[in-house]
């Protein structure tokens, strides 16, 4: 990277700093704000980058690496300026009054999924949906691999990751309050993500539970909290090797290959596939055709061929000069997806639109936030809001968005035919909705 870059590194570096430094003293060692920092900032923009133009990188992406390299200074600069204008949205944030309609809508539909009998039959349809899967011929480990081979069923395959993960957080959560029986059924639907093959699904479940509990309580203990993260990343990496030897490919020595998995491997490329699909970005701008493909989701792409053609995840893999029949696509950082369709300005208008409604989400989940279950409740209201948002600006999973929105108005019809009462048990928690 040049001269220039650097020096805005470090500069990021020392904001971030003198930021985390503020949040910590006030709120302990992660706010929803501090997480969103450190995952989609600090590691893709401010981490990364350092590691991108290393010939390590060539076991990943082999010779790209040279036309890689020479795009990372526009990666870097481009990615800095959707954080700058992400900011002046939050500024924005704090000048506006009341929350919005979609946080009472998560909330809402949550809270039937937070009583005994919504708990009892979010764990049924999963079982359902498992055994359904089998049938369709799905080996363990290899749900991803069988939607490839079968594009007819990939819906049904994204259909069950997005509601499984979903279902084992709002099983966790409601279980924390004191249903121990729900704790384990949380667990286990981690443990069918891990046997479908969706190791995303398992580990993003227990991850976000366990963010949700140190958001609302104020976790305060740094070096733990730092070693449970690496722990994390340890264990997703370890996945991902299994997974390979599941596939027939050699494993590698775990310990060996863990520096090299995590900054020179695929699980934290962001900003290397950002200069990778800037090498083959020609100034052709989609002018949101990207977008109206990933907000067409219901429909599914093999019978579509707009959808086909223009999904993010095609796009971005033939512009690396990949085969989109077999590789699902690359991720750029945040507002990457806003760059190849709009350019400069379609950078500035969805970080600073993403960031007015982050801001308002992080006021609204941290006012008053109670440290109880409740607290931990909220907190995983705030944790679905931001996928609402982060999807909305990066569309490859936007399927997430009317998953999660029919299971939310799937638990307001339920929560009025059955009029479930507040009182249910010990174990349930006051009905937010």
């Amino acid at each position: 990277m040049s001269n220039l870059a650097w020096l805005i590194l470090i500069l990021g570096w020392l904001i971030f700093v003198l930021y985390y430094i503020s949040s910590f003293l006030r709120w302990g060692v992660l706010t929803l704000s501090s997480y969103f920092w450190l995952r989609y900032t600090v590691l893709p923009v401010l981490i990364m980058p350092i590691f991108a133009g290393s010939e390590k990188n060539m076991e990943a992406v082999g010779g790209a690496i040279f036309a890689i390299r020479q795009h990372l200074d526009q990666a870097f600069f481009l990615s800095v300026l959707g954080v700058v204008f992400l900011i002046v949205g939050m500024g924005l944030a704090t000048f506006s009054s009341g929350r919005s309609y979609l946080f009472d809508f998560i909330e809402s539909g949550y809270s039937f999924w937070q009583t005994r009998t919504g708990a009892w039959a979010s764990f049924l349809i999963i079982l359902l949906a498992t055994a359904g899967l089998f049938a369709l011929g799905v080996r363990p480990f290899e749900g991803r691999e069988f939607a490839f081979e079968n594009p007819s069923i990939r819906p049904v395959i994204n259909l069950y990751a997005v509601i499984l993960p979903t279902t084992a957080i709002s099983l966790l959560v409601y279980g924390f309050a004191g249903g121990r029986k729900f704790i384990a059924m949380g667990l286990f639907c981690s443990v069918l993500g891990l046997m479908i093959g969706t190791r995303g699904a398992s580990i993003e479940a227990l991850f976000a539970f366990v963010i949700c509990i140190i958001i609302a309580y104020r976790y305060r203990n740094l070096l733990v909290f730092g070693a449970s993260a690496f722990a994390f990343i340890l264990v997703a990496v370890g996945l991902g090797i299994l997974r390979s030897s599941a596939e027939g490919q050699a494993a590698p020595d775990l310990i060996d290959s863990l520096s090299a998995q995590i900054f020179y491997g695929n699980n934290f490329s962001d900003f290397r596939d950002y200069a990778w699909i800037l090498s083959g970005f020609k100034g052709q701008f989609y002018h949101g055709m990207t977008y109206l493909a990933g907000y067409t989701a219901l429909i599914p792409a093999f019978i579509s061929e707009f959808r086909n053609d223009y999904r993010t995840g095609v796009i971005t893999t033939t512009l690396a000069g990949l085969d989109p029949e077999f590789h699902a696509g690359l991720r750029p950082t945040l507002f990457g997806e806003a760059y190849l369709n709009f350019g400069i300005p379609g950078i500035i208008f969805a970080a600073t639109l993403f960031g007015f409604y982050f801001g308002k989400l992080h006021l609204w989940v941290h006012t008053d936030l109670p440290r109880n279950g409740l607290g931990v409740r909220r907190v995983a209201c705030g944790y679905i809001a931001f996928l609402f948002l982060f999807n909305a600006v990066f569309t490859p999973s936007f399927y997430y968005v009317y998953v999660v929105s029919a299971w939310l108005l799937g638990g307001i019809i339920l929560s009025w035919l059955l009029t479930v009462p507040d009182r249910t048990d010990t174990n349930d928690l006051p009905s937010a909705g």
